[in-house]
This record gives C-alpha cells, sequence and structure tokens, in this order.
C-alpha cells in the first residue's frame, strides 16, 4: 500500500493525494462503524458453533453487506449532502465510492474468519497481496494513459472490491454456504457488539484525524500530512 501511495503522491501532487486520502480514508472509517465487531464475533463463535459455521458465515455476511452498504450511504451521502467532498472528484464518482465500506468490511471479516479456522498462511498471503492489486493497477494505468485522481479512485474501488471477494470464497470454500438463520444473526451482532466499541475506539483514533484534516484543510495539507 505504501508503493501504492507513492505512486498517487508523485503522479497527482500533494493536492491529488490529499482528495484520494480523504475518500479512501472515509472509507475505512465507515468500515469500522460498519463492522459492529463481526469480525470479533466469528472468531470467537466458529469454535463455540462448530456446527453452524456455514450458517455463521451467512450470517455474518450478510449482517456486514447491511451494514457497510448503510455505512456507505451515510458516509459519501453525507458528503455529498454536505457539499464537502475533495476537489477533483465528482458527484459521481463519490456516489460509486458508497460500496467501499462493505467492501473493506467484508475483507477484515473473512480473513479473520480464516485465520481463526487455522489457516494463517492463507491469512497472509492474502492480506500481504491484496494492497498490491491496487499498486499494480495503478502502475497499469499509468503505462497506457496519465493517471488522473477519476483514475486513481476507479483503480481503488476496483482493486478493494476484488480484494474483498478473495476471502470471502476462500471462506464458503472452506466452511460451506448455509441457510440464513435470525437466530445466528442475532447472537452475532450481540457478541460482536461488546467488542465492537473497544475496537472502534482504536479504529477512529487511528484513521480521524485524516478525515478532520479533509473537512478543515486544504487538500494539499492532507496528501502532505496522509503521506507522512
Amino acid at each position: 500500500y505504501f508503493v501504492a501511495v507513492l505512486i498517487v503522491a508523485r503522479s497527482l501532487g500533494p493536492e491529488g493525494r490529499g482528495a484520494i486520502a480523504f475518500v479512501t480514508v472515509t472509507a475505512l472509517v465507515a468500515a469500522a462503524v460498519a463492522a459492529l465487531g463481526a469480525p470479533s464475533a466469528v472468531s470467537v463463535l466458529v469454535h463455540e458453533r462448530a456446527d453452524k459455521r456455514a450458517e455463521l458465515l451467512t450470517a455474518s455476511v450478510a449482517l456486514t453487506t447491511v451494514t457497510g452498504l448503510g455505512a456507505g450511504i451515510i458516509a459519501f451521502g453525507g458528503m455529498l449532502g454536505l457539499g464537502v467532498g475533495p476537489a477533483g472528484i465528482g458527484d459521481g464518482l463519490i456516489t460509486a465510492c458508497v460500496p467501499a465500506a462493505m467492501f473493506l468490511a467484508l475483507f477484515d471479516l473473512c480473513v479473520t474468519l480464516l485465520l481463526a479456522l487455522g489457516r494463517p498462511a492463507m491469512f497472509a498471503v492474502i492480506v500481504g497481496l491484496a494492497p498490491w492489486l491496487y499498486a499494480a493497477g495503478l502502475v497499469a494505468v499509468g503505462l497506457h494513459s496519465e493517471l488522473t485522481i477519476t483514475s486513481a479512485v476507479v483503480v481503488w474501488l476496483v482493486s478493494i472490491g476484488v480484494a474483498s471477494l478473495i476471502p470471502v470464497a476462500l471462506s464458503a470454500r472452506a466452511v460451506g454456504i448455509g441457510r440464513l438463520e435470525l437466530e445466528i444473526v442475532r447472537k452475532t451482532s450481540s457478541f460482536g457488539f461488546k467488542a465492537w466499541v473497544g475496537g472502534l475506539a482504536g479504529s477512529l483514533n487511528f484513521r480521524l484525524d485524516q478525515v478532520l484534516m479533509g473537512l478543515i484543510t486544504t487538500e494539499a495539507a492532507l496528501g502532505v500530512y496522509a503521506l507522512a
């Protein structure tokens, strides 16, 4: 990811890097809110309810999909409604970013599940290689045309979308796909919520500063800050 950040910064300058950072960090914060502790829940329930692993995967993916889309709508819809979107990113592209929180939340959920299933090598490969999809996409675009803010955001969206599908598919292969059981949904959400507050505090502490920078200062200042 650091390689991708350097490519964006060198190609788009401080303003462009700041615009990209505002969008990506907004999605990361929204994903942290949307998770509702589901990764923590599945890491425990996958052992407590070993007979219901397929149903647990279905319930947690369904829950994360709904909450992820909801958080994306609130975050990026609010960006549009308040008129605080970064310069150089049109309303249509901001709207296209709505699923980003869902992609990021699903990725975190399923790599956590794979780790809980005792597959650390698979976890390491996915987490290690996923950011290279973004870097490789930026390089590919840069080799064929000039990299722009729009193309960088599109590459980022496609890369996180693809990256989220990989652990979801591998998790489904590992435990199967079960019926959607409301009791499992309730168990996952209630159990996860207890760990959500602490985890959310850590995520916000790590990311919210860049969102605030994007709201109160220029894209160029945020670009330098984010890169540093």
